[in-house]
């Protein structure tokens, strides 16, 4: 049974570009701890940290060009 506030609306879903910066953030970090330890990291960590960085920057991009109209 679910109870309705009417003053605060349901928990929504996590916008995509929080979670796709917590991800890069997690990646960066995993990254560093392995180049810490004197080990490989696997390339498609490198090829997901840039495809989530061109995402974010897209996003960015498309946040200023809505501000300015």
């Amino acid at each position: 049974m679910t109870e309705s506030n009417p003053s605060r609306p349901p928990i929504g879903i996590e916008p995509e570009y929080i979670w796709k910066t917590k991800r890069l953030h997690e990646l960066v970090l995993a990254a560093g701890r392995l180049i810490d330890a004197g080990r490989d990291v696997n390339f498609q960590w490198y090829l997901e940290m840039s495809k989530l960085v061109d995402d974010l920057d897209d996003h960015r991009q498309q946040q200023q060009k809505g501000n300015n109209q």
